[in-house]
């Protein structure tokens, strides 16, 4: 080699790095797929060898520099066989000095040709010498011992031996620093070492096994697949030069192995995986029992096996797969750097026969393993993020089992952490994006919270979009990317996502190749995701192709297989939806049965159980209300109740259950009555608990109160007044409760056990610091290091709702604290009437309305029914009075306030007649309170005595409707003038605890008198009339009964004053 061959690199430059790219739009066009690119300059064409990247980028970068002169002109012109030249660019690099970064968008070459830009890194030395400059200064050494080898006379002896030790040290460099200049530099020096050896120099196989040990972790690092393409052919031809007995072959057999299952893993050749496992096989049979790399070829022989399982499902892999890793794990001491990436592959083998056998201890076993890795990986360990990764797959696949939402929550940390750990470009980076997405979108199939499900969509289509053309894993994330899509559809009813979803699936099943395991979940989501768009359109064709597709997943399905049951659940749902269609009650008879078989074969605690005993009772409760059979009837309400009643399903389908149950159980006993709306109310604190935001709570709580009134309606028509005043005390105002809850002192706890009152008021802080916590924007668009610090909060707010929980529980084994916040039984509430009053509950129900009368004294409330009034009539009072308001420039409660514009002047224009109030307030007196006041004994009204006082407790529309003003205003000849106010005082309460709260409320100050403030005339707001003359009345009315009183109106409600006054 000549000495000074590119020594002056003062007047020239180089390409380090070519990238061409594409929009996502174009990434599927034909003419792409044999994309060239060409450089031209003076003499000749150059054409670069570009290596596909992901579906958008295209790569050159090589160890050889590109050299040009620095005043020429730079062209490329892309073309491809199908579409010549369709893209060029011309550029005049003569002020291109120095490092520096371009990029340009090619001009087209013809019409409709695809949007393509290049992007170049040049620098003033190429890129061999540039890794040597990049190198850490505490090892600069091997700079200048990798120039000085260089430069050594070509004949000289050691130079080969010089060049590939110095290959070795950038190796060992680069395990620690995963930099690219690093394993750069050692295959320069390799492949120069390489360069120097005569064909039959003995050191060459070793030589070539070198070199393509650093192809393949440059192809790891990176993932161009045309380094691991030379990692194998180096390794081929070092084992053909070498004899059977040849001490180095094992060594060498056993890294062809690991660089032909590599390729597996990025193309999905099955040959590569197959004889992966024989070279392993050859090379564990050549060493001897003690010898030290013994439990590492194990090791690597399991791995193969078990990837050869995961595309054949043969249990006998897998089982043998265990075994050696097994034995190379017992035969690494403590302590050896080995030991947790050997740990880690036994737990993925766990894992594989759990999702197989449906063993239970095998994916507790794989969570252990998996726990114990990540202890022993410290942070900045290379392959920390890998191991992170895979313990957050063992807990999503244990959450899948369980329903337990602290899995899900830990699977979903850990995979943020993975991904932030992994560096840009890195070849594994689409897989864990994907993983990332299923652990969100699994959660959103627990919690229904939209951001979950964008956040799925954006992460899986990340890694679609970063997937290299012909990835053996591309046709799963396109199928999980559809799925995302499918679920958005049905939360928004965008037919755009499903389209998008269809697509995606079809695309994923028509790549897949043929006995692909994969293959019948694929072609199970393409058929639900037709019957969805089915019922949207109403087109029968895609209701039959889905139930043909679900056919076929069933019969590629072997009986004994895990997902058997979920086939036939599946399959008999659409056919039921067929049913819904046709109305051919062999359809439905059909669906029964392969829906009962589902369930038969589905173990107790399995948390999909609980849909598919929904789904049967839906099934059975149709064939009722066609044949009105009653032994299905009742077969039904048994599924309903079982879904509802399941430990480990979500709560939001065990509500729907329960709430069916609820709806036919009269058509049963009184006791199923009971048993099923008790469970409804049950359900509704548990899908709202207090490991939610306050406002997640109000969210999955919109008709909750509909919930209780109904369960409250049920108990009265079979004659439980009691437990309806239980059901509404407790399904009304959950969140306010839940909060009143954590304020509730706990004296008498404190008074028998003082460290458990001291721990449950230290988690309810906690606790109700949490509540306000919340995400302000959605996740999907914050950084991931702020969505992992999201993530964080929400898992600790879950811990401290699980503490709270098992604090409960041990509070409650305690002798005289079995009913610790609990909800109220009747004959507790019933101490809470003050004795100079009386509390009426009004129940307003799509069925009925009743009133519940309680006085103190009484063991439980008296039943009023309320015969002339409905839920309906008081939705149209309700509106009557809304638009009255509206019509006098005045709000209602009974509209919403977030739109309502009512209050600014001029807003609504007057449409109803003056009389319009008083007909709402007559229809209260003579419909809804006549009966109350009757059963009272209300009958006059009062004069100078005292009058009596009821605290009113509606519910529904009722809650808008001025029950206090009832009265008639107006009244026929033959009537009396009638107003409530002279009968009784009027308050009104949202449920009972408030006068508890009320009652044990002490007073802070001494101070007597009653202060008013009045502010008729509000800036920018319509006058309130009459307000002037109603703070003069009720002053009048506190000096009658000898009370001080204090008023302030308009301009002297100063801030100041009013702080004086109650200072």
């Amino acid at each position: 080699m000549d000495s000074n061959n590119g020594l002056d690199v003062k007047n020239e430059l180089y390409i380090r790095e070519i990238r061409l790219q594409c929009t996502a739009e174009d990434a599927a066009r034909e003419e792409l797929d044999d994309l060239k690119l060409v450089m031209v300059n003076a003499k000749d064409d150059i054409p670069v060898k570009l290596t596909r990247v992901s579906r958008t980028m295209w790569r050159y970068c090589n160890s050889d520099s590109t050299l040009f002169p620095p005043k020429g002109i730079l062209k490329f012109i892309a073309t491809s066989d199908a579409n010549r030249a369709f893209g060029h660019i011309q550029k005049d690099l003569s002020k291109c000095w120095g490092d520096i970064d371009v990029s340009w968008k090619l001009e087209h070459g013809v019409e409709d040709a695809p949007a393509l830009s290049i992007s170049l890194q040049i620098c003033e030395k190429g890129p061999f010498q540039a890794a040597l400059e990049e190198v850490s200064n505490e090892i600069d050494y091997l700079a200048s011992l990798l120039s000085s080898a260089l430069f050594m006379p070509g004949n000289e002896p050691t130079k080969p031996d010089r060049l590939n030790e110095i290959g070795d040290k950038f190796m060992e460099r680069f395990i620690d620093s995963q930099m690219a200049p690093d394993i750069n530099a050692s295959i320069h020096a390799y492949e120069q070492a390489l360069g120097l050896l005569s064909a039959d120099d003995q050191r060459r196989p070793t030589f070539l096994d070198d070199a393509g040990l650093a192809f393949y972790e440059r192809n790891r690092r990176f993932g161009a697949i045309d380094d691991i393409n030379d990692a194998i052919s180096r390794q081929q031809l070092a084992t053909t030069l070498l004899p059977e007995n040849d001490e180095d072959l094992p060594y060498i057999l056993d890294h062809l192995g690991c660089s032909l299952w590599s390729r597996f893993q990025q193309t999905g050749n099955f040959d590569d995986v197959t004889e992966s496992i024989q070279l392993h096989r050859r090379a564990v049979a050549q060493i001897p029992d003690g010898h030290p790399n013994l439990p590492g070829w194990l090791n690597n022989l399991g791995t193969s096996l078990s990837s050869s399982f995961e595309r054949t499902d043969n249990l006998d892999d897998l089982a043998e797969s265990i075994q050696f890793q097994q034995q190379a794990i017992a035969l690494t001491p403590d302590g050896d750097p080995q030991l947790p990436a050997r740990l880690g592959n036994l737990g993925l083998s766990f894992k594989s026969r759990f999702e197989k056998t449906g063993n239970y201890d095998d994916l507790t076993e794989s969570i252990r393993l998996h726990r114990q890795v990540v202890e022993y990986t410290p942070e900045g360990h290379p392959h920390l993020a890998g191991r992170l990764q895979n313990l957050g797959s063992s807990l999503l696949t244990r959450f899948g089992q369980t329903g337990d939402v602290s899995d899900i929550a830990q699977s979903i940390q850990l995979k943020q952490r993975a991904v932030a750990l992994i560096p840009e470009g890195h070849p594994g980076l689409p897989a864990w994006l994907n993983s990332l997405g299923s652990s969100f979108l699994t959660r959103f199939e627990r919690t229904r919270d939209f951001n979950d499900l964008e956040q799925s969509i954006q992460l899986r289509q990340q890694a679609v979009e970063l997937a290299p053309s012909g990835h053996p894993h591309l046709p799963a994330w396109l199928n999980n990317l559809g799925i995302s899509f499918s679920f958005r559809s049905q939360k928004t009813g965008s037919l755009k996502d499903l389209e998008r979803s269809i697509q995606l699936m079809r695309q994923a099943v028509e790549v897949v190749p043929a006995g692909h395991p994969d293959l019948p979940t694929w072609l199970s989501n393409l058929g639900f995701a037709l019957s969805s768009r089915f019922e949207q359109t109403s087109d029968l064709n895609d209701l039959e192709q889905s139930i043909e597709l679900q056919q076929q997943a069933m019969d590629l399905t072997p009986e004994g297989h895990l997902d058997f049951p979920a086939r036939l659940n599946n399959l008999g749902f659409l056919i039921s939806s067929r049913f819904e269609k046709t109305n051919d009650l062999n359809d439905l008879a059909q669906s029964i049965r392969l829906q009962q078989r589902a369930v038969e074969l589905t173990p107790q605690g399995h948390p999909r159980l609980s849909y598919w005993m929904n789904g049967l009772g839906s099934s059975l409760l149709s064939q009722f209300l066609q044949t009105q059979e009653y032994s299905t009837l009742v077969a039904a309400t048994s599924n309903f109740r079982s879904s509802s009643m399941s430990r480990t399903g979500p709560p939001t389908i065990r509500l729907q259950a329960a709430r069916t149950w609820a709806q036919f159980s009269h058509k049963i006993s009184t006791s199923e009555v009971i048993t099923a709306h008790d469970q409804v109310i049950n359900l509704i604190s548990l899908v709202a608990g207090m490991e939610n935001t306050s406002k997640r709570r109000y969210e999955v709580l919109r008709d909750s109160p509909e919930l209780s009134t109904a369960a409250a309606a049920a108990a009265l028509s079979v004659n439980q007044p009691a437990k309806a005043l239980e059901w509404l005390e407790e399904g009304r105002c959950i969140v306010w409760n839940q909060l009143n809850q954590l304020r509730t002192p706990v004296d008498s706890l404190r008074a028998h056990h003082p460290d458990l009152a001291d721990q449950l008021m230290l988690l309810s802080r906690q606790l109700e610091h949490m509540q306000a916590r919340d995400d302000r924007q959605s996740a999907v668009e914050l950084p991931l290091r702020a969505q992992i610090s999201l993530e964080t909060e929400a898992s600790h707010h879950l811990m401290l709702s699980k503490e709270r929980e098992q604090l409960l529980a041990t509070i409650r084994e305690r002798p005289g604290f079995e009913s610790f916040f609990r909800p109220r039984k009747c004959a507790d509430l019933m101490k809470i009437v003050p004795e100079n009053g009386v509390v009426v509950v009004i129940n307003s129900d799509k069925s009925r309305c009743d009133a519940l009368v309680l006085t103190a004294g009484k063991e439980e409330p008296a039943h009023v029914t309320l015969e002339k009034f409905t839920r309906e009539r008081a939705q149209i009072l309700a509106e009557q009075l809304r638009e009255y308001l509206a019509s006098h420039d005045r709000r209602s409660r009974y509209t919403d306030e977030a739109t309502s514009n009512s209050r600014k002047p001029g807003a609504f224009k007057r449409r109803r007649a003056v009389n319009q109030l008083n007909n709402i307030l007559r229809a209260l007196w003579t419909d809804l309170l006549d009966p109350i006041l009757q059963y009272l004994g209300i009958k006059n009204p009062g004069l100078d005595s005292d009058l009596p006082r009821i605290w009113w407790c509606p519910t529904g529309p009722l809650s808008f409707l001025p029950i206090h003003a009832a009265g008639i205003y107006n009244p026929e000849p033959g009537e009396s003038k009638i107003c409530l106010a002279n009968y009784v005082v009027s308050s009104y309460i949202p449920n009972l605890t408030v006068l508890d709260r009320l009652r044990s409320r002490k007073a802070d100050h001494t101070g007597k008198g009653v202060l008013l403030v009045s502010q008729p005339n509000t800036p920018s707001l319509a006058p309130i009339p009459k307000t002037n003359e109603e703070t003069a009345s009720v002053c009048n009315e506190l000096t009658r009964r000898h009370i001080d009183s204090t008023l302030y109106s308009d301009g002297e409600a100063t801030v100041a004053r009013i702080f004086w006054s109650i200072a």
